[in-house]
């Protein structure tokens, strides 16, 4: 059987290699630790801990950086050749007898190293940073050292513009390209449900929901990174009751909007101020339709899946989005596990999926649907799908499913978020979490 999403619309997954989950998927499930990349040689690997992207805060260094902002940067791991031909790992960054990264004198072109070890640039434009080899224990080993090099950009700030990160629905385009989640026939579970540029937010009076914010380049569109530390966020009412800010963290801001009220977002990096965007507090009458979509992600088995997301899109009369109703998610004619902790979903009108109710060792053929409801409304996904064939044979002794799973649930999605790990062994992405991740 082949996964499938059916709304009116079927869904066929396309085949995919562990590597290219391994490369492609490693920046889409926001909220994940910091992807690595590595040097163009693939000697030496490295975060960026301290840039954040968008709803993401991954940073990989295909990234554009904000002019100005150091990129510093921790080494995890280096992969080096040893004289018979055979690729070993070795410590990196930690000052040992053996530290690869000793083993390499450095240097930045159109840039330079501060006195922390960070790159920063002279000016917009791209910056090399070289690795050199130098003498060190490794060399006398006889391990094979390679000149090596990464290269960065630096993007001047008057050619940045901020905005809010709908991130799942970006993400979600994305996997369907790659082949990581079932390609839609029709309108999906992609970038087409994105808020319209230059609109406001309407989001439905008094319900919370969560703004990420980005920076992106004007004529590119693509991401631009920026210090964490240097960051920060203001939402300023400018019209009714005060707007309710829930929490500010890194890149993002959760509110609750009165009736009527409207407000600004944006986004201060050094002394630099960028809107990201503008909400409105609607009444929750303006929901004039609802529809749900979602998508199976496809694993690297022919035909396997498991669901990934859902969303009840909601508009208003003039077919404008809505966001943020609290919708009640239901499950029928199966059982399929419901979460928002995983993903960091935005609001209750988001759902995250999990086939984390029956037994792993039963791979037989799964089937059911995924009902939303709001206010008299309601629409449902029809999901089928095959569940991947363990690589050795699982271990159901001490298994439970998910606190979701009732054989039908009923319930807004909502609750506490759990850490990534847990949550993704508690919804079965276990196999998610050790492959993923990409942007």
């Amino acid at each position: 059987m082949k996964p499938t999403v059916d709304s009116s619309r079927h869904l066929s997954p396309s085949p995919v290699t562990l590597g290219v989950i391994l490369g492609l998927s490693t920046l889409v499930l926001w909220g994940c630790p910091v992807p690595d990349f590595p040097t163009e040689e693939g000697q030496l690997t490295f975060q960026t801990p301290g840039l954040h992207v968008g709803g993401s805060g991954g940073f990989a260094n295909q990234v554009g950086v904000l002019e100005g902002t150091p990129i510093c940067t921790e080494c995890t791991k280096a992969q080096l050749t040893l004289a018979e031909g055979d690729v070993a790992d070795f410590s990196c960054g930690d000052d040992s007898e053996y530290d690869a990264l000793a083993c390499f004198d450095q240097d930045v072109e159109a840039g330079h190293l501060d006195g922390d070890g960070c790159v920063n640039g002279d000016g917009s434009g791209a910056v090399t940073w070289t690795f050199t080899p130098t003498d060190c224990a490794l060399a006398e080993l006889g391990v094979e050292l390679l000149p090596d090099q990464v290269e960065f950009r630096f993007v001047d700030p008057e050619v940045v513009e901020g905005g809010v990160d709908q991130w799942l629905e970006v993400a979600a385009t994305e996997l369907y390209e790659a082949g990581l989640l079932a390609q839609p026939d029709g309108s999906g579970f992609d970038e087409s449900l994105r808020n319209p540029d230059g609109e406001p937010f309407r989001v439905v009076a008094g319900e919370p929901f969560v703004f990420r914010v980005r920076l992106i380049e004007e004529t590119s569109g693509e991401p631009v990174a920026w210090a964490s530390q240097d960051g920060s966020i203001e939402v300023n009412t400018t019209a009714g009751d005060q707007v309710s800010v829930i929490e500010i963290g890194t890149g993002f801001a959760e509110l609750a909007i009165p009736e009527g009220s409207e407000a600004e977002i944006g986004l201060t990096v050094g002394e630099r101020t960028w809107s990201a965007g503008r909400v409105v507090g609607v009444p929750p009458s303006t929901v004039d339709s609802l529809v749900v979509v979602g998508a199976v992600y496809a694993e690297g088995q022919e035909g396997a899946g498991t669901p990934y997301a859902a969303r009840a899109v909601l508009r208003d009369d003039q077919g404008r989005p809505v966001y943020g109703a609290p919708v009640t998610w239901k499950v029928i004619g199966g059982e399929l596990a419901l979460s928002q902790g995983f993903l960091d979903l935005p609001g209750a009108d988001y759902v995250e999926l999990g086939d984390a109710c029956i037994d792993p060792a039963d791979t037989s053929p799964r089937s059911m649907s995924l009902k939303a409801s709001y206010r008299g409304m309601s629409d449902r996904v029809e999901f089928s799908w095959d569940p991947p064939e363990p690589e050795e044979a699982p271990n159901s002794e001490g298994w439970q499913p998910h606190e979701s799973c009732s054989g039908g649930c009923s319930c807004r999605a909502a609750g506490p978020s759990p850490t990534p790990a847990a949550a993704a062994a508690a919804l079965g992405l276990v196999g998610i979490l050790t492959v993923r991740r990409r942007r």
